[in-house]
């Protein structure tokens, strides 16, 4: 592998290049995964790390209802509708220009050797709802 710099919307990024025999080797190696549509994501199984906490559930929905209204918290899934910047994109979607994400906390349990709980801190996350993302391919080059 070769580290390489290259510009990328008019920021300096590293990259690291792999030179493959053919291209059929790089397809078989990159994780090609079908994007499913909202819908598909909404109806599936759980995604998210969510923990069961009311409050935090509460939280994010109060932010829902401030800016998409009441009628929207009855398609509020903290299991689903919610979920990080790094998850959206793992399922091939990224926040719209311009969205804004809703804050939400999660605590962390830092344990010592034998499991014991030492301390526990407050986390902040920054959360994207499924109306404000798009798909991957939608997004425009700059």
């Amino acid at each position: 592998m070769n580290l390489t710099r290259s510009i990328y919307c008019g920021r300096s990024v590293n990259a690291y290049i792999t030179y493959l025999p053919s291209p059929q080797v790089f397809i078989n190696q990159l994780n090609i995964m079908a994007v499913k549509s909202i819908a598909e994501i909404l109806s599936g199984s759980k995604i998210s790390n969510w923990s069961g906490s009311e409050k935090t559930r509460d939280m994010v929905a109060q932010q829902i209802k401030e800016i998409w209204g009441e009628a929207e918290l009855q398609n509020y899934d903290p299991e689903k509708s919610a979920l990080p910047f790094s998850k959206w994109l793992s399922l091939g979607y990224v926040p719209k220009k311009g969205s804004k994400a809703l804050k939400s906390v999660t605590v962390i349990e830092k344990k010592d050797s034998s499991g014991n709980v030492i301390s526990r801190y407050a986390r902040n996350i920054n959360l994207f709802y499924y109306r404000s993302v798009q798909p991957l391919a939608d997004k425009k080059p700059c």
